[in-house]
């Protein structure tokens, strides 16, 4: 019993063929209800067997060894360089907002002043093959 519980304990998938049949069985009260892709997708994840990992050498754990530590390293260079850039462009902006507020205080309040209305037409309407709900009416149009 003590054994069966640590191999429990330890593994960490179950495959859906060996898993008992309770634990397999759909929790809906309807079972006649159920859509065929759900299912196709819970074949696809529980029921295919996973892969062996085949025995690496010590060589080919060096070799993977090595190129673990230079990826972390490109992703640590690259994030650096992004943080550098981040405040580089935060600490110009802040120039610039010195740089008017020493200027003209109206400019300011004008550049930080949020617009009332919203700059994207909410009307506007994605092109389609689908003929739209409302018709143009083109003589509003030339009567203006």
């Amino acid at each position: 019993m003590k054994s069966l519980i640590i191999r429990s304990i330890h593994s960490t998938r179950v495959i859906a063929s060996q898993a008992p049949d309770s634990i397999r069985q759909p929790r809906s009260k309807s079972k006649g209800n159920s859509d065929p892709r759900n299912d196709q997708i819970k074949q696809i994840l529980f029921d295919t067997e996973q892969k062996q990992i085949k025995n690496f050498t010590k060589e080919d754990l060096n070799r993977h060894e090595t190129i673990q530590t230079a990826y972390q390293l490109f992703i640590k260079e690259f994030e650096s360089k992004r943080s550098a850039e981040r405040v580089a462009k935060f600490a110009a902006m802040e120039a610039a907002y010195k740089e008017l507020e020493n200027t003209d205080m109206n400019l300011l309040r004008d550049a930080c002043k949020k617009p009332l209305e919203p700059l994207f037409p909410m009307k506007l309407r994605v092109p389609t093959d689908t003929p739209p709900k409302i018709i143009w009416d083109y003589n509003s149009y030339y009567k203006k």
